[in-house]
């Protein structure tokens, strides 16, 4: 006698091959998505600074009076400043860009200035002189 079915081991491991196969691709697609996200937080951060300093040595370069004061900015009488994590351009007025966690200006002397920016983990600190 012939036997036309299948014995319930070869059913087990059946399952048990397809279960392993979709429990490693849900792993990948999870595996994926956590790495996307996290170069991209980074890839947002490092873009978030390289603006913000790029905007403010423009700032800079193109005034005629500069001074930094309690986490305000002045230059030519117009005020820049953090408001929770956004670099604000004149009070409630132009955002420039989120998630900047600090920045600070220092007078070195001669035209010459220092600024630090940081946003999460990224720290940028650029030497601006006036010409």
């Amino acid at each position: 006698m012939k036997n036309k079915g299948y014995l319930l081991m070869e059913v087990i491991i059946y399952f048990l091959v397809i279960s392993l196969t979709f429990i490693l691709t849900i792993e990948f697609f999870m595996f994926s998505n956590k790495l996307y996200k996290n170069i991209f937080k980074g890839l947002e951060g490092r873009e978030n600074i390289r603006i913000a300093t790029e905007f403010l040595q423009d700032k800079i370069l193109s005034s005629k009076n500069i001074y930094f004061n309690n986490g305000i900015l002045t230059v030519d009488n117009k005020k820049i400043y953090l408001n929770k994590d956004v670099l604000i351009y004149e009070y409630n007025s132009t955002p420039v860009v989120d998630k900047i966690n600090y920045f600070n200006v220092i007078d070195l002397g001669r035209g010459v200035y220092e600024i630090h920016i940081s946003s999460g983990s990224y720290v940028n600190k650029v030497i601006v002189k006036k010409r």
